[in-house]
């Protein structure tokens, strides 16, 4: 008797569980409707979804298993938890002219594919551990701390040593590098502050092979592309900058720094990088700057944020010999304003498109120094943000010529003009 006891029990339990199984996997759809407004397709457009809009139809389901449907195909997407809109899932679509797309917001467990995305974003700060720092004397007579020995090993986070300097050879390719399946950017975490570019020729992630196999070897030409840009004292393209009324200063003396990876995502990825006393013209503020990228795209989101006050900031492209630069911050109708050059400036003397395009309301003034082209930007609230860009002409479907790269900062500056429509 006891052994029917224990197996009506057991079935008892079984049943409990299946019929449990049963009601979890209960979900209703939630149908998001995108709409593109405008006569030009966009592909890889940013579609946020707020957990907001989610939470209470989707109560009791984990992150991990929720997925988004187009067409009844799984689609990728990231869950993104980012100043000021907070928790959000994020999905890259092509949304066609004057056209509506649907998505489906469900639970994973009945649709397959939702591992076998392919990842379309990469960040990464590679600094060396097990070596030691040496005074030494460089070749061009300068006296400074250099590491010697260890190895590169990849960090969430880093505050950045006294002893560190351009050169010191203890942080890989010397900064933080982020890239999508486009292009890949870097910048220099010491007293330059400058922002390069990793030309690519490949939608694969290269980053984390970079440098590896010697302090300047990515700037000879590789299978996956090279560093194509030249910095120097500039601003290379899209630096952060305090405005003097005639030079652009870097972001150069700081009582510290510490940058860490905020992002390292399938369709986003951001570095987020704390400058403390940050000294410029009798002033001392700190910073806060968060670099992001999309999959799909060029562009490199530049949000930032200053502890007090609203001094005047810039930020610029170099200036190259016998290149003009265009802007069209005369066309008051355009709530976003470009400043971009275009022409042979890499390093390896190839077309290269560059550009910076942030709203309106920040920008007072385009205007030059002596190393760069500026456009000057006012902080409002202690806050002010911009976007920036590269487009190297042997990159996968490269734009190779000014007047394809015109077109596409058109179009580019006309989706910012009119945004994608999200409803629900």
């Amino acid at each position: 008797m006891k052994y029917v006891v224990f197996l009506i029990v057991c079935f008892s339990a079984l049943t409990f569980l299946v019929h449990c199984k049963s009601k979890q996997t209960k979900v209703k759809p939630i149908e998001i409707s995108v709409s593109n407004p405008t006569d030009i397709s966009i592909a890889d457009a940013e579609v946020y979804i707020p957990w907001s809009a989610l939470k209470n139809k989707l109560s009791g389901i984990s992150d991990e298993q929720i997925c988004v449907l187009h067409n009844n195909t799984v689609i990728a997407s990231q869950w993104v938890d980012e100043k000021p809109n907070g928790k959000s899932l994020l999905v890259l679509v092509t949304v066609p002219a004057q056209s509506q797309i649907k998505l489906m917001i469900t639970k994973a467990d009945d649709h397959e594919g939702t591992n076998s995305f392919s990842k379309r974003t990469y960040a990464e700060l590679s600094v060396k551990e097990g070596g030691t720092w040496e005074w030494v004397t460089k070749d061009n007579g300068n006296q400074q701390y250099e590491y010697k020995g260890g190895k590169f090993k990849n960090v969430e986070s880093y505050r950045v040593p006294e002893q560190h300097t351009d050169h010191s050879f203890d942080i890989r390719y010397e900064g933080p590098g982020w890239e999508s399946d486009k292009v890949g950017y870097r910048f220099y975490l010491d007293w330059r502050n400058a922002v390069d570019v990793f030309g690519k020729k490949t939608a694969e992630m290269v980053l984390q092979n970079v440098g590896l196999d010697g302090f300047d070897s990515y700037h000879e030409s590789c299978e996956w592309g090279q560093d194509i840009f030249k910095v120097g004292e500039t601003l290379g393209l899209g630096s952060i900058a305090y405005w003097s009324g005639t030079e652009a200063v870097r972001v150069e003396k700081t009582d510290s720094m510490i940058s860490r990876i905020a992002m390292n995502g399938l369709l986003k990825s951001a570095i987020e990088t704390q400058y403390y006393g940050w000294q410029f013209a009798n002033s001392t503020v700190d910073l806060h700057s968060y670099l992001s990228i999309v999959g799909g795209s060029r562009l490199t989101h530049c949000q930032l944020e200053l502890s007090k006050g609203n001094p005047v900031l810039c930020t610029g492209i170099i200036k190259y010999k016998g290149i003009e630069p265009e802007t069209n911050f005369a066309d008051s109708l355009s709530d976003y304003v470009f400043l971009a050059t275009y022409g042979l400036q890499s390093l390896a003397n190839d077309s290269l498109g560059l550009a910076i395009i942030a709203h309106r309301k920040f920008v007072t003034q385009i205007t030059e120094d002596k190393k760069n082209q500026i456009m000057v930007l006012q902080p409002i609230n202690q806050k002010v943000d911009y976007y920036f860009l590269a487009a190297w002409e042997k990159e996968l479907n490269g734009i190779t010529n000014k007047k394809d790269f015109n077109i596409y900062l058109e179009n580019l500056i006309f989706s910012f003009n009119n945004p994608i429509k999200i409803s629900q």
